[in-house]
């Protein structure tokens, strides 16, 4: 029979473990007067005193308390680099100045002393430090994938029919004077038809159909039968994914009655309320109002921001820190995914692009040195989703300054050593993504990093860090708001915010710059107001 191994219980505080030390014989092998072995407890009490202290500093640093009693045990699943800058972060908060060199390093080693005088009752499953992924807490529901692979024949031709008629400048078949005016970019059509899959999921999988049309698609009581169908399988939100739709809806619809298929009777760009496509938006809208009434919408949680400083700081801890693992050590894509992250939060407050064009980045083309060694970043507009109604976007060219070329350099660098010399020819993309299968020498395959892939990357390396998730799209934000909300911002910092998220100054203005009114009007105008009460008594 197996033995039975007794385990000892953990202690449950920060508090508990400190009681549970000075218990403990002392690593010195000093002893008592009286001969026997002396414990952490018969140290002097200035001795105690400033091991309590360490521990109290890295409770603040990680917990933002210094309460040993409340301070729970499982802080200490980190590791050991990671608990020691808690420690020299608390102490600098309780001081409010970093602390001198010898009191930093006074303060790391009372800490580590702790931590290697219990270490075998902290080696616990529930103590160490866990992965990223394993970390995230999904906030919503999400739908097993339904493959476009699955889409009939017939259906995928005549998608790509209009993929061509609204995407090709050149076109020239059927109502190409009317598309013309109504141009839609490639990857807005990629997103209509993403969207577009959940009404042929539904259609093949509970209507039971086999050959489906556009027209198909585009039928009203379906609309109503496929929302009813995809929002009673989400606990909660789903409804901006079906506002979309109905938008991918309302553009096949027009499309449909440009090229003489549907013929509704209403020109094609007619804002009745009869008319196909202003019904889908009317059901968009009608549909995301009931979300709200019944509490159901979905929003992305608070994230806490990230300056472009903490940015640079968060780039150079994931530059030295492996990612963790329960057994073993990370293997080699696992290292290498840990310097993709580090290279994208070094690089990304200097170019805070879409994820789409993360992914889509290639060297030479969007990412490439001119002859002075300066490295630039260029989009083609059609690459590109921003502008604004009725505006053509404009291309995207931005060159980088020193600072951040360093991490091209340290990436590439990295690139040479895993994948090759060679590694532009092998795989062009700037982040690529390691493929399931095999060349013909049994060696990876390389290739485009997928959208989903990448953004769990950007986020679980965040969590893993500093202990919060975090979006690649949240750096534009993050970054613009870092811009226009600076003391003493004007249209020049407006102008340098555009500049870098490719966008307009009118978008620059309208989406981040938020000031805080009620603090400008005290300031300001209430200020003068109570001066001139004052004068008037």
């Amino acid at each position: 029979m197996p033995k039975i191994r007794t385990i000892e219980a953990l202690p449950e505080s920060l508090h508990h473990l400190f009681e549970a030390w000075k218990q403990q014989v002392r690593a010195d092998g000093k002893t008592r007067a009286d001969g026997q072995p002396a414990t952490n407890g018969d140290r002097s009490s200035s001795d105690l005193s400033n091991y309590e202290r360490a521990l109290k500093d890295f409770a603040l640093g990680a917990s933002g308390s210094d309460h040993l009693h409340t301070a729970h045990l499982t802080l200490l699943a980190l590791e050991e680099d990671r608990i020691l800058d808690a420690v020299i972060r608390g102490a600098t908060q309780r001081r409010g100045t970093k602390p001198s060199p010898h009191l930093e390093s006074s303060l790391r080693s009372w800490m580590r002393r702790v931590l290697i005088d219990m270490a075998p009752r902290l080696n616990h499953t529930t103590l160490r430090p866990v992965p990223g992924g394993y970390l995230w807490k999904p906030y919503r529901t999400t739908l097993a994938p339904f493959s476009m692979t699955q889409w009939p024949e017939g259906l995928k031709r005549e998608f790509a029919k209009m993929e061509a008629a609204y995407a090709d400048p050149f076109y020239v078949g059927p109502g190409h004077e009317d598309l013309q005016r109504h141009q839609l970019r490639p990857q807005t059509l990629e997103g209509y038809r993403r969207c577009l899959n959940r009404v042929v999921e539904y259609a093949l999988t509970v209507e039971h159909l086999q050959d489906l049309s556009l027209l198909d698609l585009v039928n009203y009581d379906r609309a109503l039968r496929v929302r009813s169908w995809y929002l009673s399988r989400k606990a909660h939100g789903g409804y901006g994914l079906f506002l979309m739709l109905c938008m991918a809806l309302a553009a096949v619809a027009r499309y449909l009655e440009i090229t003489g298929q549907l013929r509704s009777g209403h020109d094609p760009f007619s804002r009745a309320s009869s008319a196909p496509w202003t019904r889908f938006y009317r059901l968009a809208r009608d549909t995301r109002q009931l979300g709200h009434r019944n509490g159901k919408i979905s929003k992305l949680p608070d994230l806490p921001p990230l300056p472009p400083k903490e940015m640079e700081a968060l780039a150079l801890t994931l530059a030295k820190t492996p990612p963790r693992r329960f057994n073993g050590r990370p293997n080699p894509h696992q290292l290498h995914r840990r310097q993709q992250a580090a290279t994208f939060y070094g690089l990304a407050s200097g170019a805070p692009v879409r994820i789409k064009n993360w992914c889509d980045m290639q060297w030479g083309r969007n990412l490439y040195a001119d002859a002075d060694g300066a490295w630039w970043v260029y989009f083609r507009p059609e690459e590109l989703k921003n502008g604004t109604t009725g505006r053509e976007p404009r291309e995207y060219r931005i060159k980088l300054p020193p600072v951040k070329a360093q991490w091209i350099h340290r990436w590439r660098d990295h690139l040479r050593a895993t994948i090759g010399p060679d590694f532009e020819h092998v795989c062009p993309y700037v982040f690529p993504g390691r493929e399931r299968k095999l060349d013909q020498n049994g060696q990876p395959t390389w290739g485009r990093c997928r959208e989903d892939s990448f953004y769990r990357l950007i986020r679980d390396s965040c969590l893993e860090i500093r202990g919060h998730a975090y979006r690649p799209h949240a750096i534009r934000s993050d970054v613009t708001e870092h811009i226009v909300g600076r003391q003493g911002a004007s249209m020049r910092s407006v102008l340098q915010a555009a500049a870098l998220l490719g966008d307009s100054e009118q978008t620059v203005l309208r989406i981040y710059n938020k000031p805080d009114v009620q603090r400008l009007l005290d300031e300001d105008y209430f200020s003068e107001l109570a001066k001139d009460t004052e004068g008037d008594a």
